[in-house]
């Protein structure tokens, strides 16, 4: 072999990135790693880590960091309610699922892990119970569950901070609580905080934004977004920083409690369904949106509301087909049919045989 082969062999073996490495973690401890930590441990950019289901619990599948990691953590099965990351934090022994955060000298936007199909319940933090994210990093989530967590100060499942993006896709969020602000999410100083097709319920903030607190420049869109039962004295929905620029879009606001819905000082709101919210539909700063931008307030007509069913009759208001925008409104699509019933004699009956 000459020396030009040589030089050409290692060029090519320099500029040829390595395949991406795939680690598996079982519940039980077994697979390529006992623990999701240990896991993240064997990790490069984009390796992946692929979680079978099952309950996690316990050292080294709780307090999980992701520090400067460009990866991916999905469920084998991509069903959350199968794989659960159960954090088990309380006041006394708090606890959290992950922290995703950079130093130095980086560019936030190259490390951006994903994290797709989990369930994380049960966190307990100061602020931010389920996940944090700060120091400029930035993270996307995707058919995840919140669920039970809780924040003393701020932010019941996610405390936002100093980020450059943060992207949320066919989540849930429910009966997460915080003892200030953003029973589900509190987003400080985030430049773009974009969640889409995401439901919030039954989330609860002692102070402001029973789902979402937005503080100081963050910009937030929500698309597709259910907000349902959310609790918080002021903006039961959202309460999003004045310094921010914010679209809601194709959303549905429903019995929500406290003494405001959604404190939005600039920004839009077009084709969204508010109603059912004890302090009024479209008041304050929902106000002036009121029969604009196709926007209603109309009956939802959930197909099982008091058994936490959000799916739509195909009858409802917030259905493509039965709304100017020709959309749907809300996270939750069709799924459930009125049926017609008439009176007849037994004499119609009888010409059918």
């Amino acid at each position: 072999m000459n020396k030009v082969t040589i030089v050409s062999l290692l060029v090519f073996l320099i500029s040829t990135p390595l395949a991406a490495a795939v680690f598996t973690v079982e519940a039980d401890g077994s697979g390529d790693a006992p623990t999701i930590t240990a896991a993240v441990a064997l990790t490069a950019d984009d390796d992946t880590i692929l979680l079978g289901d099952g309950i996690f619990s316990g050292e080294g599948n709780r307090d999980i960091i992701l520090h400067e990691k460009f990866i991916f953590i999905e469920s084998i099965s991509g069903n959350p309610a199968n794989c659960v990351i159960d954090v088990e934090g309380t006041e006394a022994d708090p606890h959290f699922g992950f922290q995703i955060y950079i130093t130095g000298e980086k560019n936030e936007r190259d490390y951006l892990p994903h994290i797709a199909g989990l369930t994380i319940q049960g966190g307990y933090q100061y602020a931010g119970g389920a996940v944090k994210i700060n120091d400029g990093a930035s993270a996307e989530f995707e058919n995840c569950i919140f669920r039970d967590n809780h924040a003393s100060d701020s932010g019941g499942a996610f405390l936002i901070g100093y980020s450059w993006m943060v992207t949320l896709i066919d989540c849930t969020f429910l009966d997460n609580g915080s003892g200030a602000a953003g029973g589900a999410i509190e987003a400080r100083e985030c430049a773009n905080l974009n969640i889409e097709n995401v439901l919030f319920a039954g989330n609860s903030a002692v102070g402001s934004g029973g789902a979402i607190m937005g503080m100081y420049s963050v910009d937030v869109t929500a698309t597709n977004c259910s907000f349902i039962c959310n609790d918080a004295p002021e903006g039961a929905v959202a309460s999003l920083g004045s310094a921010g620029n914010h679209t809601v879009d194709k959303c549905l606001l429903y019995g929500n409690v406290g003494s405001s819905l959604l404190e939005m000082a600039n920004g839009d709101i077009t084709c969204t369904d508010s109603f059912g919210n004890t302090c009024g539909d479209w008041v304050g700063d929902m106000a002036p949106f009121v029969d604009l931008n196709g926007n209603l307030g109309l009956d939802p007509q959930f197909c099982d509301f008091a058994e936490g069913n959000f799916l739509l009759y195909d009858s409802s208001p917030c259905a493509p087909a039965n709304n100017d925008c020709g959309v749907r409104m809300g996270a939750r699509p069709v799924g459930c049919v009125i049926v017609s019933t008439e009176t007849t004699t037994w004499s119609s009956l009888k010409t059918l045989y």
